[in-house]
């Protein structure tokens, strides 16, 4: 009977792996390094090299290419050259002064509390829920506030602990959080509002504000569409009728 011979072996790896004694190699597909009988490794870098040098060059072409489009769509605003266009100014000024002002309410975010009521014990104590866990509040004066109700207000955190029986006479042992007020956090002053003569000092000092205003489409005058042959067509100028303008603002 005749012997049937080996199946042809087509794929240069197949091959490669016979003729190399039928040690395994190992191949990384992420990196596509290939480490094999016979191969120094250094050779198995520089093709890696070859195709990875490309890549990153791409990359950083786009990379460029992202940046030098976005540092157009940032309009430059210079105070000192306004010329006639007051309205504008007035109306950057505007953010400009809210943007300082929201800087104050984030001094006391941290010691801003939503506690969930979930006994009232007393009209200045309750049984509260905080982040998924019982305490113990105690408010500085008389709050009508029933079981359900949301408790919103500067409060800090204790060393204290109170324990309580529950309608099930279990007992219960919290910690105890107490209201305060902003005079016994011992923290920095706040920023005085922005006026027009300080505005006017640290743009010549050097300070420039980032602010986008938001305005009608003039293209297609705030509808977001167009006319065309075939009716009416998304507006290419806007999102939704509305204009994204971002000014640089310096002096």
């Amino acid at each position: 009977m005749r012997t049937p011979s080996p199946p042809r072996l087509r794929h240069a790896n197949a091959k490669r792996f016979f003729r190399n004694g039928g040690e395994p190699r190992i191949r990384l597909q992420s990196c596509r390094f290939r480490i094999a009988k016979g191969r120094p490794l250094l050779e198995d870098l520089m093709m890696t090299m070859r195709f990875l040098v490309p890549l990153l060059i791409t990359w950083a072409l786009l990379g460029a290419s992202l940046a030098e489009r976005n540092s157009k769509d940032i309009k430059a605003f210079r105070v000192s050259k306004t010329g006639g266009n007051k309205e504008l100014l007035l109306r950057l000024f505007e953010h400009i002064r809210s943007q300082e002002a929201s800087k104050n309410s984030g001094r006391l975010a941290r010691f801003r509390m939503e506690l969930h009521v979930r006994q009232r014990v007393s009209s200045t104590t309750y049984l509260v829920d905080g982040e998924g866990e019982p305490y113990w509040f105690v408010a500085k004066k008389p709050l009508n506030k029933v079981d359900g109700d949301w408790l919103v207000c500067l409060a800090k955190m204790t060393d204290e602990v109170k324990s309580y029986t529950t309608v099930l006479k279990a007992k219960k042992t919290v910690r105890v959080i107490k209201e305060v007020d902003e005079s016994e956090l011992n923290l920095p002053p706040p920023t005085p509002p922005l006026t027009k003569e300080k505005f006017v000092e640290e743009l010549k000092a050097g300070k420039t504000w980032t602010v986008t205003l938001v305005d009608n489409c003039k293209t297609c005058g705030g509808s977001g569409s167009l006319k065309s042959v075939s009716g009416r067509r998304p507006c290419g100028s806007c999102s939704g009728g509305r204009a994204y303008v971002t000014y640089s603002v310096r002096w």
